[in-house]
């Protein structure tokens, strides 16, 4: 059934409109529901009148089905700690590092017969997190300068900051 212009919600073509008689004009998201869907790409071609006053037709082609991407969210952690790198100028030592995710519950004793961490169980609990941001996710660069180690964000982890923001952070259980 042909669309009339006044009821288009697009501002391309009309055979690219998502209107009210289509399926997907009728969805509303609601939270926690995915819906899945095939993208296609239909090439529009336009005849070329003879005459200037007669409108343009417009030929869709066989449409061509699109490949489709998921997106990995990063953990919590991962965003908590591009935030800290963020609001310190895009970089940290790890001994400043270890200190906020301490108080922050992500970095902390995990075996009840244990009272205190030594540093190197602390280091290696950070390690755990770091080496996944830096060799998976691209989020973080470590530079070692002798005993002194500094953690710089990246443009991929400030994009990541940007798109999934500071997820809120689930402490473990003790």
């Amino acid at each position: 059934m042909p669309v009339p212009p006044h009821e288009r919600n697009s501002s391309g073509p009309p055979s690219c409109a998502i209107n009210r008689y289509t399926p997907f004009g009728k969805l509303r998201p609601k939270p926690n529901v995915h819906v899945y869907a095939t993208p296609y790409y239909a090439p529009v071609s336009y005849s070329k009148p003879k005459e200037p006053e007669v409108h343009q037709t417009e030929h869709v082609q066989d449409p061509d089905e699109l490949p489709v991407y998921g997106i990995n969210k990063p953990k919590p952690e991962y965003t908590f700690i591009l935030n800290l790198l963020k609001e310190n100028n895009g970089r940290m030592r790890k001994a400043r590092l270890i200190e906020q995710l301490e108080s922050a519950g992500i970095i902390g004793i995990r075996d009840e017969s244990k009272s205190e961490l030594t540093e190197a169980a602390k280091h290696s609990q950070l390690r755990a997190i770091l080496d996944p941001m830096e060799s998976e996710w691209k989020y973080v660069r470590i530079e070692a300068s002798g005993r002194r180690s500094e953690v710089f964000i990246t443009p991929q982890g400030e994009n990541a900051l940007r798109i999934f923001g500071v997820m809120p952070v689930r402490h473990p259980q003790r």
